[in-house]
């Protein structure tokens, strides 16, 4: 009914408890997709989480999904209300890849995963903000994005994080059941972590870049930020390209917990810790220490090179001179030049990937996941905020880092709130292609907590 809409705590529930409530007939996709748009009309610009709103094809795509659920069909998103990042292609629809030279840049195609939600039924709400190409050529200041920074919905004067922020803040702050994010070496992690929602970052390949800005040919993924775990269980086979193989196993949970206390938000180790003895009743638990794998300068030296091979057209076309971002195209290259980056260098931090496959295929013979406490720090303030500097060993970073380079899946989850009532996280990895691994985990872990069902002041 139109009156159960308007509850606000309705918007907030799962993708699974929404399309039960579709299933059964208390909901109508129509309903829930205007109670969406209001709500993105009153809250979203305080966030500046959406880069476009795309009202008419949302209520287009809810009524056409209201009659093939009439016509009796069912499905994981059919009527659900979702955002995508705006650097994934939508067919007549403005895709911006968050930078002023390209904001009247309108596909003729969808990239691969639109087409496959747009199949599943899923209503399209809109684009999500991302900083400027994905942050490619580093930002220096969040506000130098499309409309200024993205913004955190547990507290406006902090950033939602990026790349993908508005596809966490609009998540948390519940003006969509989903969204889609990308990731090339933090991107699904860093918001899910700032704005206390789930982060799927799927295999490497398991979902299809075609349509998608490539920042990284070899370290772009893209996936589902949700409100819970099971919201991302149903997300992934839609937009997978081969099947999701689900096993019944106890799992076998790595736990790595080397922190900075220097570093790290006070709350983090303790909570951390609660959340270890959750796992130890329903996992196996052991300690286990990272393998030492120069992973940070191979995975840049990836990630530096191929940025440049990917932009190098958008360079030449002199796109580079119109960014948002302060800092001159002239400063921008001479520091890159000035790494003199080689091709052996590429060859020799392609080896070390094969080396940190190999190693970490013989960890994940004796655990499903390598776990450990996540991003050390709670949304940074937008204004006067001065990161620490630590060479200090981190097991976060190892494992962000080295599962971004060998292509593992990994999960960001919310396991409580800093003094200042801001979201922190663990983040674990799995082996490649057992992305199930990840989502058991994280869906174990839900089911005896409930700080993902916590929603941000509105």
């Amino acid at each position: 009914s139109r009156e159960m809409i308007v509850d606000d705590a309705t918007l907030d529930l799962p993708v699974v408890e929404l399309t039960a409530l579709l299933d059964n007939g208390q909901l109508t996709s129509v309903a829930l997709t205007e109670a969406y748009l209001a709500r993105i009309a009153k809250r979203a610009p305080a966030l500046n989480c959406f880069i476009t709103v795309t009202p008419e094809r949302a209520r287009a795509d809810a009524a056409k999904a209201d009659a093939r659920r009439a016509a009796g069909e069912r499905g994981p998103v059919l009527g659900i209300p979702y955002g995508l990042k705006d650097l994934i292609d939508t067919a007549g629809i403005a895709t911006t890849w968050g930078t002023r030279s390209m904001l009247e840049r309108v596909p003729k195609t969808d990239a691969d995963v639109a087409a496959r939600l747009a199949a599943a039924g899923g209503v399209l709400l809109g684009k999500l903000h991302c900083t400027e190409l994905a942050n490619s050529f580093g930002v220096e200041n969040q506000e130098d994005a499309h409309n200024g920074a993205c913004r955190n919905p547990w507290s406006l004067d902090r950033w939602a994080g990026g790349s993908s922020g508005g596809s966490g803040a609009a998540v948390a702050a519940g003006l969509c059941g989903f969204a889609i994010g990308s990731e090339t070496l933090g991107s699904i992690d860093c918001p899910s972590a700032f704005c206390g929602v789930v982060g799927l970052r799927p295999t490497y390949d398991l979902v299809s870049r075609a349509g998608v800005m490539t920042a990284a040919y070899t370290l772009d993924k893209l996936g589902p930020l949700t409100r819970d775990a099971r919201d991302a269980r149903a997300v992934l086979p839609l937009i997978a390209t081969q099947p999701i193989e689900a096993k019944q196993r106890r799992l076998r949970v790595g736990i790595a917990d080397v922190i900075d206390p220097k570093l790290s938000d006070p709350a983090l180790a303790p909570l951390f810790d609660k959340a270890r003895s959750i796992l130890r009743e329903i996992a196996d638990v052991q300690p286990v220490t990272l393998p030492e794998i120069p992973t940070m300068p191979a995975t840049l030296t990836i990630l530096l090179a191929e940025i440049r091979a990917a932009f190098d057209d958008f360079i030449r076309a002199g796109h580079i001179h119109a960014l948002y971002d302060r800092q001159s195209w002239a400063t921008k290259e001479r520091e890159y030049l000035a790494l003199d980056l080689r091709a052996e260098d590429y060859i020799k931090a392609t080896r070390v990937r094969t080396q940190a496959q190999q190693v970490y295929r013989t960890l994940f013979d004796r655990f499903d996941v390598l776990l450990t406490p996540g991003r050390p720090e709670v949304a940074r303030k937008l204004v006067g905020y001065k990161g620490a500097e630590s060479d200090a060993p981190n097991s976060y970073t190892t494992l962000l880092v080295t599962g971004n380079l060998i292509g593992a899946p990994a999960i960001t989850l919310p396991i409580g709130f800093s003094a200042e009532s801001l979201p922190l996280s663990m983040h674990a990895i799995g082996s490649p292609y057992d992305d199930d691994a990840v989502l058991a985990l994280a869906e174990l872990y839900q089911a005896h907590t409930d700080f993902h069902r916590k929603r941000p002041p509105s």
